[in-house]
């Protein structure tokens, strides 16, 4: 597994940064969580939408306005759109759903979970052979509105 290094400040986009310093991608969001939220990986932008109960799950859409990603909160997976349709699920672990991972079949992709008590310091760790940024950003972006909420 390879540790992503994520910088979030507080009036700029957050940031993943690979495990040699280089952008993966930025995630715009506004004050109010689920408005105006954008994932943005080289010259690509990639709009989110927040549906369901409280706005709870969301869909992602390409500049063509074609679905590329969804969630299922109430399954815990995410549904990936591309060449084949991939699915993803999801789990927490720790307390107070501390750590979360994310799971194609029984093989671990992604680790995300927060460090320090009073200033939140996220870390992440990715598969090797991983390389679905767009997952990783909407899972890190999902993670992350969970935690503040």
């Amino acid at each position: 597994m390879k540790e992503f290094t994520i910088i979030y400040p507080i009036f700029s986009p957050l940031q993943l940064l690979d495990e040699n310093g280089r952008l993966v991608g930025e995630i715009f969001s506004n004050a109010i969580a689920g408005v105006n939220e954008k994932i943005k990986i080289g010259d690509e932008i990639f709009k989110i939408n927040r549906t369901g109960f409280l706005w709870q799950d969301f869909k992602i859409f390409d500049r063509n306005k074609k679905l590329i990603l969804k969630s299922d909160v109430s399954k815990n997976r995410l549904i990936y759109f591309g060449n084949d349709i991939e699915i993803f699920t999801y789990k927490s672990k720790g307390w107070f759903s501390s750590k979360l991972n994310l799971y194609k079949t029984s093989n671990l992709l992604v680790s995300i979970w927060t460090k320090g008590f009073l200033k939140h310091q996220y870390k992440m760790e990715i598969e090797n052979e991983f390389k679905n940024y767009l997952i990783i950003l909407a899972f890190l972006n999902e993670y992350i509105n969970s935690q503040s909420s």
